[in-house]
């Protein structure tokens, strides 16, 4: 008895092994000159269809997991520039949607995402840009008028002058922790100023102790021991 279904399906397949250049262009074709019908069709499969597909992708991806990473490496590094101009692009025209999607991420894996930020904030890279937020969270606090600015030569004086520290009345030395360093009175990040009345010498263990707590607060605890 004669297949038809059969016959069809190697019929189908000889005349695209034959016929494989015309194909390709037919369908190219195609797609520039209906490119919005085809995204709207897309879509309304997709959303008829959406588990259906979700479960596709995800077989296709662990099956060609490998292929999919090398062809993803390959097209990043000849695409540099293309796909940093498309971030740019996105980010600008989705901001209020990318900030929805992190809180909602932040909700459901915060442990995951500290992780992360811990292993950057231990890199090279990461230590410079922690840094360098401090630095801009502390300038959108707080402007100390230039003319008020604490100078080198200030600090220098500051340093000669300083003989005991004020915290521990304990004498500065080269020993690491009963070296000088500089801090702020008021911190900056409580809204004092860069200023030379603002700034004291304490030796390092006080100074790291006393972070960005006030001498009040300080002496608060002290009462409480």
């Amino acid at each position: 008895m004669f297949d038809r279904k059969a016959y069809m399906k190697e019929y189908n397949k000889e005349y695209c092994r034959t016929h494989k250049k015309e194909l390709k262009t037919n369908s190219k074709e195609y797609r520039r000159t209906h490119n919005e019908e085809i995204k709207a069709c897309r879509k309304e499969f997709y959303k008829t269809h959406k588990e259906e597909v979700n479960a596709c992708c995800k077989k296709y991806y662990k099956a060609h997991q490998e292929e999919i990473k090398a062809y993803e490496k390959e097209y990043s590094k000849t695409h540099k520039e293309e796909i940093k101009a498309y971030r740019k692009e996105y980010q600008k025209t989705h901001k209020k949607g990318i900030k929805a999607y992190k809180k909602k991420y932040l909700k459901t894996h915060r442990e995951e995402a500290y992780r992360r930020v811990r292993k950057y904030n231990k890199t090279p890279k990461g230590k410079v840009n922690t840094i360098l937020c401090k630095i801009n969270r502390r300038k959108s606090l707080v402007s100390t008028p230039v003319y008020l600015k604490i100078t080198s030569e200030d600090i220098k004086a500051l340093l000669q002058k300083a003989i005991v520290c004020p915290h521990c009345n304990k004498v500065f030395c080269e020993y690491l922790f009963m070296k000088k360093s500089l801090d702020h009175i008021i911190p900056v990040s409580k809204g004092g100023l860069d200023t030379k009345s603002n700034c004291q010498i304490l030796c390092l263990t006080c100074n790291v102790k006393k972070g960005n707590k006030l001498e009040s607060e300080l002496k608060r605890k002290k009462r409480r021991r």
